[in-house]
């Protein structure tokens, strides 16, 4: 008789056993997928908070007093960026030249793009161009998009015996 109420205790308390592991191991991936969830969402939030802070600081660099220098790896990144612009300007404008034998007179006589979210103007001729002339500067201004300013210029001046010269005032 002990003994089988040994063994009935003991199956009580294996099935008790089984029932709580099973109840927690429920509860325990609940409770993963309610931190999981929590998680996301703090993350999403970080990302908001991240793209609040970079609106913040391209608005002050925006309303930087003149002068006032960008730390030089922005500086670099968007020097980089209007460089590729006017050098598709300068190929093109070269293309032109072979064809034509003088430079365009506008942008509008060679097809120039900016790609999309960049933080210059499509450039324009701003001097020289036209038969007569033996040069022609290309210029792309800031577009007030990010840190960038109407303000801010790079340049790309071409030359007939094939030189040529780029630089920026920022």
């Amino acid at each position: 008789m002990i003994s089988r109420a040994i063994s009935l205790l003991g199956g009580i308390l294996l099935f008790g056993a089984m029932a709580v592991l099973f109840y927690g191991g429920r509860t325990l991936s609940r409770d993963i997928a309610r931190i999981s969830q929590q998680t996301d969402a703090l993350r999403e939030q970080v990302t908001v908070l991240n793209r609040r802070v970079q609106t913040l600081n391209e608005i002050l660099y925006a309303f930087r007093p003149p002068g006032a220098e960008l730390p030089q790896a922005q500086r670099s990144a968007l020097q980089a960026e209007a460089e590729r612009i006017l050098a598709e300007a300068k190929v093109r404008s070269w293309a032109y030249y072979k064809e034509h034998g003088f430079f365009p007179r506008r942008a509008d006589d060679i097809v120039l793009s900016v790609p999309a979210g960049s933080a210059w103007t499509p450039p324009i001729v701003v001097a020289g161009g036209g038969p007569k002339e033996r040069t022609i500067r290309w210029v792309v201004t800031g577009n007030g998009t990010r840190i960038v300013t109407a303000r801010d210029q790079c340049y790309l001046v071409l030359a007939r015996d094939g030189t040529a010269r780029q630089g920026c005032n920022f």
